[in-house]
């Protein structure tokens, strides 16, 4: 669906990649802008980028099961009576799929497979970040299918990027990122948002590596910081000093956190906005969406708007997205079972 006049109405939704026969759910579509590379360049393509789901699936009755396990043989095949499918496990494939002008998109290709690193699911749900040196950086993690499920794998869950350094076209993963808590079951990094923030030459974490690629090597002069979803009531956040190849334990963050995504960009005046949940967490409640911003890179944070602060049981405003145009920001976010909202912050008034 497509806005001409800054999200005040929106064209009819089209499905994007039609008369494919893939089996897996899509999960967490992002959509990307790159820079130009130049001030009279054209604008590059938007990205969209996604996962699919492949092996980790859950049939609740063998009715279910054996048809599916004919359609795992002919994606083409389908029953002649309706029946309820698989329960897919999050994850899978990452997908890139671009546009010209958000109408029509290329067939989706495959950036980083389910069957890499130990045949585990890849999730998405944020943005990648461009880097000083042109780097594209998308974060993401690996889940482990939760509860009974037909999988492939018993791997562990972690997190990470994937580095591209030619402008979409390959990509590497990078980064071994692990919660510090002692229980695998429910200590996880999921849903990571990364920025990109300039390091001081007068502190001691500024880091000075050869840039591999870049002619003549180079200087990093700024760190990626990554948010993170957890179980513990809290955002925890982690560091790289080298454009994204290592990163450093992850740490606690003064953002509450109820298990929920948030979403974190660098405004053109440097300062951070985050839009997340400000509360701890609550069976099926997610609300206090909160925007809030930090002038020293996420030490502590100052609350400018609060979109939705009703609670109640299935009351869910989240998965919040941001983005800058101008002197406003655009805030798009669930709301649980009625549809997408969309809010707007003048940032002459904070």
């Amino acid at each position: 669906s497509i806005s001409h006049d800054k999200g005040r109405s929106w064209s009819s939704p089209s499905r994007l990649l039609k008369g494919d026969h893939h089996l897996g759910a899509r999960w967490s579509p992002v959509l990307f802008q790159p820079p130009r590379s130049g001030p009279s360049a054209p604008p590059p393509p938007l990205q969209l980028f996604f996962s699919e789901s492949r092996s980790c699936w859950h049939c609740s009755s063998s009715q279910c099961a054996a048809h599916f396990r004919i359609r795992l043989r002919s994606p083409a095949f389908h029953p002649a009576q309706p029946l309820l499918g698989p329960q897919w496990r999050a994850g899978g494939d990452i997908l890139l799929s671009t546009s010209f002008n958000g109408k029509d998109w290329t067939n989706p290709r495959k950036i980083h497979s389910e069957a890499a690193e130990g045949y585990i699911p890849k999730v998405i749900s944020n943005p990648p970040v461009v880097t000083q040196h042109g780097d594209w950086v998308l974060p993401f993690w690996r889940q482990a299918a939760r509860g009974e499920a037909h999988c492939k794998t018993k791997a562990k869950d972690y997190a990470g990027v994937l580095l591209s350094q030619d402008l979409g076209l390959s990509w590497a993963p990078q980064g071994h990122i692990v919660h510090p808590g002692v229980n695998p079951v429910v200590d996880r990094l999921l849903e990571g948002a990364i920025v990109a923030v300039p390091l001081s030459s007068t502190v001691p974490e500024v880091a000075r590596y050869q840039h591999v690629g870049s002619p003549g090597g180079g200087v990093y002069k700024e760190k990626l910081v990554q948010f993170f979803r957890t179980t513990r009531d809290t955002t925890y956040t982690s560091t790289s000093l080298d454009g994204g190849r290592t990163w450093q334990p992850p740490a606690k963050a003064p953002l509450p956190n109820p298990n929920t995504k948030t979403h974190v960009i660098v405004l053109t005046n440097g300062a951070l906005m985050v839009a997340y949940n400000h509360h701890k967490y609550r069976i099926r409640q997610r609300s206090n969406l909160f925007v809030a911003v930090s002038s020293n890179q996420g030490s502590s944070w100052k609350v400018v708007a609060k979109l939705e602060n009703h609670f109640s049981l299935w009351t869910m405003y989240h998965y919040p997205t941001l983005v800058q145009v101008g002197c406003q920001v655009y805030v798009t976010y669930a709301d649980h079972n009625r549809g997408i909202r969309l809010a707007t912050i003048d940032l002459h008034f904070i």
